[in-house]
């Protein structure tokens, strides 16, 4: 098992290294924040980014 901290409240979420894919999605326990791995050595959470906010901010092209 892997400590990560929660990029929004910092409380420490415990992953097992070995099942944790890239691209995985979960949510803080104590914060809710929804998160997602974009790092895998180390482990690395950052929020999660909704497609659907991407697209109404910056169009297909990703840009405005």
């Amino acid at each position: 098992m892997t400590n990560v901290s929660c990029p929004s409240c910092g409380i420490e979420i415990q992953l097992d290294a070995k099942k944790t894919k890239l691209g995985e999605f979960l949510s803080c326990q104590e914060c809710d924040a929804r998160l997602e791995v974009v790092w895998l050595d180390p482990i690395e959470l950052d929020f999660a980014f909704e497609e659907s906010f991407y697209y109404e901010e910056f169009g297909e092209m990703g840009l405005h």
